[in-house]
């Protein structure tokens, strides 16, 4: 299968392998300028949007394993928060992790995206929804025209579809309206309330099944499950996770 050797996907090989090629001061951006670029978004954006706290242990830990200079976006996010809560914590974008996310970046992609010990990630996940949607950056696991392209697994379809966005595309999409017309037919009556109740390592498991007729048409019992349950039970139906559908989203670039 096709691999690319883009900064970001070396990711969760490096914990695989337990090799740290560079140290932080080659991976720290001392002018820090991606994140600047991530708070400049945030402070122009008009969507509920919580910047979880960083913990610089964790934070060195998790940008050490990844690998990724933060002049990146996405080693910037890694590296200066335990992630990002968006429209009242609906859509959570990893970072280095924290209390009240205790995911990171490496650590939840560990032995999720690979094929075979030693093999490099075929996707790296990136974050999730609260209904449990997943997000992920293709490493030509998913698709191999789409090379790191943002595609999302949807639990109504559970199959990957691409959203056509880079990384960066992508973090400022979730900071748009279009964030919210993206789930439009996937809200109940109240979900704020029950979402903020919700910790951001956790996920509603609905029933009927939102793949199915009914639960499409949102008549389902809702349970909160940890996220990683989820995981398992798509895991268990699409062993391989990468059963694609191309699909277009207008979206506003920036």
């Amino acid at each position: 299968m096709k691999q690319i050797g883009l900064m970001l996907f070396f990711c969760i090989s490096i914990s695989v392998f337990g090799q740290t090629k560079k140290g932080l001061k080659e991976l720290i951006d001392p002018e820090n300028a991606g994140w600047e670029k991530v708070t400049k978004w945030i402070s122009v954006s008009k969507t509920s949007i919580e910047v979880l706290p960083k913990n610089a242990q964790r934070a060195d830990s998790a940008i050490l394993q990844s690998q990724i200079t933060t002049i990146s976006i996405l080693g910037s996010v890694i590296y200066n928060c335990g992630g990002i809560l968006i429209d009242h914590g609906f859509v959570r974008l990893l970072g280095s992790g924290c209390t009240e996310m205790n995911r990171s970046i490496p650590q939840w992609n560990k032995g999720k995206a690979k094929v075979n010990s030693g093999d490099f990630p075929t996707f790296v996940l990136i974050g999730d929804d609260a209904i449990g949607g997943l997000f992920a950056i293709n490493a030509g696991g998913l698709d191999e025209l789409n090379l790191n392209k943002v595609f999302y697994f949807g639990p109504n379809s559970l199959r990957w579809e691409c959203l056509r966005m880079s990384y960066e595309q992508f973090l400022v999409f979730c900071m748009t309206e279009d964030i919210r017309n993206f789930y439009s037919d996937f809200k109940w009556k109240d979900w704020e309330s029950e979402v903020k109740s919700m910790s951001p390592d956790q996920a509603v498991s609905c029933y009927p099944l939102l793949w199915t007729r009914d639960g499409k048409e949102l008549k389902r019992n809702r349970k909160i499950v940890p996220i990683q349950k989820l995981w398992e039970v798509y895991a268990s139906k699409n062993k391989s996770l990468t059963a694609t559908v191309i699909r277009s989203f207008s979206f506003n670039q920036r």
